[in-house]
């Protein structure tokens, strides 16, 4: 209960200041940054859930964030913003598929970036998440190559 206050409290402040765009780490202040984590552009994941054999596949691009076969179909996130909260890549993009609602994504990489814990939910565009985001980042994806990714 005590951490999903804090988390409010914190994307609050982070509506109210504004960042400017420089180079960051996931463990950084809540300050907001453009396009997407650039530690994060052209690294691919693939994900597989435990009661199906659809893969799915995430990637991030300067300004986007993609996912393919998730069980809302494939979509893009366009990306606005990013910030780093409690190790955490807390991505805010505009959905693809309706332009009134927000895509976030929560991505924690290992050192390596050789797997991710990640999660992302749509809600409507002035609602902010009510969890923290160890919360919603409860999958585990691994690296593949741009090819797979693509192709599939």
């Amino acid at each position: 209960m005590k951490k999903s206050k804090l988390f409010i409290c914190i994307v609050v402040i982070y509506f109210i200041l504004v960042g400017l765009p420089s180079p960051a780490s996931a463990k950084s202040t809540v300050r907001r940054y453009r396009g997407t984590p650039s530690v994060l552009v052209n690294k691919y994941w693939k994900y597989t859930p435990s009661h199906t054999n659809a893969t799915q596949y995430f990637y991030g691009t300067h300004n986007t964030f993609v996912a393919k076969h998730t069980y809302r179909g494939s979509f893009r996130s366009s990306v606005i913003s990013w910030m780093g909260l409690f190790g955490y890549y807390v991505i805010q993009g505009v959905d693809s598929k309706k332009t009134n609602y927000h895509d976030w994504w929560f991505i924690k990489p290992n050192k390596n970036f050789s797997k991710i814990r990640f999660g992302f939910i749509t809600i409507p565009q002035n609602d902010i998440p009510k969890h923290e985001p160890a919360y919603y980042a409860n999958k585990v994806a691994t690296r593949t190559s741009l090819v797979t990714a693509i192709l599939h």
